[in-house]
């Protein structure tokens, strides 16, 4: 158990609390709600986003849209099952199951509360600020990775991974145009630095250079074709061509 699992624990503990104080009730509708509004949120969301942006807003952002349109649905059924829970709770209070009924609420609590743990982790680990440290997290937490897999299992619908992976593809395509400017400002320099070489020494720098690049492109490519593979992992076993010296036949 490491740092970020001792966090995640104390902050579903004191959440839970408030299960204690409601009752087992209220909690159970609470989980309800939350989860089905979870569901259904991910499931018609990306439509009554639609629909909204359609009579009120105008955004010409789809991730924009469908998120709108998650928090209304999921806001609506949250709400409507907690007043149900509310409602049914005034009529159960039954003073010798009182305390039974507050820590069977607690243990609730701890479900709910994990559960939106899961589902805004799940939701931020895809933000561009936040991605590499939800990749470090996963590998060092089994509360972190725990978390991730409940977030996904709700909210794993097809729009909503399709823009997930829109900011893969974003990320790597990023990248690709950093490596190719890169590789253009190398180029260049490099070939400043030959035009006042000739003939034997221009040619072997040129052969050496044009080999070690074209590695370094060929893994870039595999890295933005295929986003799960590790650059850093792919090494090669040849080594760079040194450049034959000039002989000073050649001067």
């Amino acid at each position: 158990m490491n740092y970020i699992d001792i966090i995640v624990l104390i902050i579903v503990i004191l959440l839970s609390l408030r299960g204690f104080i409601n009752g087992l009730i209220y909690e159970i509708l609470s989980i309800i709600g939350l989860v089905l509004g979870a569901y259904l949120g991910a499931t018609y969301g990306r439509d009554v986003g639609i629909l909204f942006d359609k009579h009120a807003l105008h955004f010409t952002s789809t991730f924009v849209i469908n998120a709108i349109g998650f928090a209304i649905v999921f806001l609506v059924v949250w709400i409507v099952c907690l007043f149900i829970g509310i409602f049914i709770s005034r009529f159960t209070l039954v003073p010798s199951l009182s305390f039974l009924n507050k820590i069977l609420g607690f243990l609730f609590g701890l479900v709910k509360n994990f559960i939106i743990l899961s589902l805004i982790v799940f939701g931020i680990s895809y933000t561009p600020f936040f991605m590499n440290f939800a990749k470090k997290a996963q590998k060092e937490s089994t509360t972190f990775e725990l978390m991730i897999q409940t977030g996904g299992g709700i909210l794993r619908h097809a729009w909503l991974m399709d823009e997930m992976k829109k900011v893969d593809l974003k990320n790597a395509a990023n990248i690709k145009d950093s490596v190719n400017s890169a590789t253009k400002a190398i180029q260049n320099k490099l070939n400043k630095t030959v035009q006042d070489l000739g003939g034997q020494g221009k040619d072997a720098i040129n052969n050496a250079v044009n080999t070690n690049l074209d590695e370094v492109i060929d893994k870039v490519k595999d890295k933005v074709e295929n986003p799960n593979s590790n650059l850093m992992d792919t090494k090669t076993d040849s080594k760079p061509t040194s450049p034959k010296p000039i002989s000073e036949d050649n001067n």
